[in-house]
């Protein structure tokens, strides 16, 4: 299965989501690290965001792809 993340906000701006939602993001991107054979990403800034979310958690990240969305 392969996913598509847009970006990261949540994890990179945490002081604006609602309580609750920054650990319900942070549950949902897990379960894509565990279960998914790669990610796509359209930024840059969203790949580092995900590897640095990766290492701080000491998770493991699957294939990256880039790929520019017009």
């Amino acid at each position: 299965m392969l996913v598509i993340i847009h970006d990261l906000i949540l994890l990179q701006y945490w002081e604006y989501p609602r309580p609750g939602e920054l650990e319900q993001h942070c549950h949902r991107l897990n379960h894509t690290r565990r279960f998914c054979r790669g990610i796509i990403v359209n930024l840059r800034c969203t790949e580092s965001a995900l590897r640095e979310h990766a290492t701080k958690t000491k998770r493991l990240v699957p294939q990256v792809l880039f790929a520019l969305l017009d």
